[in-house]
């Protein structure tokens, strides 16, 4: 389950997950940085993603939020973006809004040169 967000109780809506069960089958992102912050100072086991656009952005998720996963455009992908997420095992999530056939050409001929 992808957990957008917005605004909330951080500390409680960590607690929901684990009173649920659903810490293995969940994601958290935030939309203000200030609050990944504080989910990561107070659980360093639930999965954070970051939205990045360079290897820069993916080394600050890793070393300052402990990222589990990046979420990186199609057009900011590239190999050296999977390397540095290989190196600190960050999984990689494409994204990508258009419908176009050759961009998803694109996308799919990158996932086989990008292993991902």
């Amino acid at each position: 389950m992808f957990l957008d967000v917005k605004s909330a109780d951080i500390s409680a809506l960590i607690e929901l997950v684990y009173t649920l069960g659903l810490e293995d089958d969940c994601f958290f992102w935030f939309g203000n940085a200030d609050d990944a912050r504080r989910f990561r100072e107070l659980d360093n086991k639930l999965a954070l993603k970051v939205n990045v656009h360079s290897v820069e952005d993916v080394l600050a998720a890793a070393k300052e939020l402990a990222a589990n996963i990046v979420e990186v455009s199609l057009h900011d992908m590239s190999q050296e973006i999977v390397d540095a997420c290989r190196r600190w095992g960050i999984k990689i999530m494409v994204y990508h809004q258009r419908k176009r056939r050759t961009h998803f050409a694109r996308f799919w001929n990158g996932v086989w040169r990008w292993s991902i």
